[in-house]
């Protein structure tokens, strides 16, 4: 199921997280969400770090688990503990194999 930017701030505003874990589709300047009507949407690194600085400090780590997501780690940095990004694409399977693994952490 994929998620609407707008409904990813409320979610972080309501649950409060110290983990968020993003696994989808980016690139290295944007992560891909939908838009109101369905339609993909490319919300850029610089949104993504608002965003993240909006939730004032409750984040602790941050995974993006998505293609070339290491500059987007790295902007988030400054607002986070520890940020993990990738620097190469990443295949469905692998995405997912890392997503099982992580979560048994």
């Amino acid at each position: 199921m994929a998620v609407r930017s707008e409904d990813l701030f409320q979610a972080l505003n309501e649950h409060e997280p110290h983990v968020v874990h993003f696994s989808g589709h980016g690139s290295e300047d944007s992560v891909l969400f939908l838009d109101n009507e369905g339609n993909t949407k490319a919300v850029s690194k610089e949104a993504i770090t608002a965003m993240i600085a909006a939730t004032k400090g409750q984040i602790r780590t941050m995974i993006f688990n998505t293609c070339y997501s290491r500059a987007q780690a790295e902007a988030v940095t400054q607002h986070v503990d520890v940020a993990i990004g990738m620097n190469a694409p990443v295949s469905d399977e692998a995405a997912r194999l890392f997503a099982s693994h992580f979560t048994k952490l």
